[in-house]
């Protein structure tokens, strides 16, 4: 679901699962890593992880939300491999 005027693009959502995860992406900047926190602000609220697709990533999350380059999205073979990487990457911080 895509969002207006929010610190992330979409709303992802595992209609299996029943679990949605906060989405941004764009170049790691400071722009960027400001919105990562205030995802992982939102995130904590409302129980929902976030992640942040860049290009290059210097960590692997910025306060709970996890960085995942463009790559490693690319390269993952389907939605429950990505999901255990989120959850590492967010937990790195935790």
């Amino acid at each position: 679901h895509p969002t207006m005027r929010a610190p992330f693009e979409a709303v992802s959502e595992d209609e299996n699962a029943d679990k949605k995860v906060l989405t941004g992406h764009s170049e790691f900047n400071r722009t960027a890593e400001k919105r990562a926190r205030i995802m992982s602000s939102v995130g904590h609220v409302t129980r929902t992880r976030s992640v942040y697709v860049v290009d290059r990533a210097r960590q692997d999350s910025v306060e709970g939300t996890a960085l995942v380059e463009r790559d490693e999205v690319e390269r993952i073979g389907d939605a429950e491999e990505l999901k255990d990487l989120i959850r590492e990457r967010a937990e790195v911080e935790a």
